[in-house]
């Protein structure tokens, strides 16, 4: 699963869901989520960026720009929080769809 996220194999699980037959738990339905996590992407628009979007700058000069500028998309923000254990590979697919 990490190697289809393109994540280095770790040692130990990063995220261990409830195991359904010993969790009844009505508050979370035995997934082990309660609630709603936030998932962002942030891009600081700096005087460079805002320069480069008013001149119609090509997407891949803007993305160049960005990252260095500390760009931070919603694929990375969901592996941070896989690898911070709040959400599992699985929800990540769920909500993300890279086909």
């Amino acid at each position: 699963e990490l190697r289809r996220l393109s994540l280095p194999e770790t040692r130990g699980p990063i995220y261990t869901p409830p195991e359904p037959t010993t969790n009844s738990c009505l508050n979370c339905n035995g997934r082990g989520f309660l609630g709603r996590t936030g998932v962002f992407g942030l891009l600081e628009v700096t005087q460079e960026i805002r320069d480069l979007i008013r001149d119609g700058a090509e997407p891949g000069v803007m993305t160049a720009a960005a990252r260095e500028h500390g760009l931070t998309t919603v694929r990375e923000d969901c592996i941070r929080l896989i690898l911070d254990g709040v959400i599992s590979p699985q929800e990540f697919h769920r909500v993300i769809d890279e086909k």
